[in-house]
């Protein structure tokens, strides 16, 4: 999403190594393309690379889902 974006580019342009998740596979290339060193459609994906995780969905569904999911990143951490 429009937030999402914004902090990964932001993170991006500051020189911070960022991998970014998202399901729209746009979403992905554009922020691939600015830099990201990794996209993917799950986060688990490359979750022991990670230092810090900025989770920016819209609700606390969303929050539990991306977490403790199925395939959520915080078993991964």
């Amino acid at each position: 999403g429009s937030m999402g974006m914004g902090a990964a580019l932001s993170c991006v342009r500051a020189g911070l190594s960022t991998w970014g998740a998202d399901l729209n596979s746009n979403a992905c290339a554009t922020l691939k393309e600015a830099g990201a060193c990794g996209v993917s459609d799950n986060a688990a994906t490359f979750a022991e690379k990670l230092d810090a995780l900025l989770v920016l969905v819209v609700n606390a569904a969303q929050v539990k889902q991306v977490l403790f999911g199925e395939t959520g990143v915080a078993q991964h951490l």
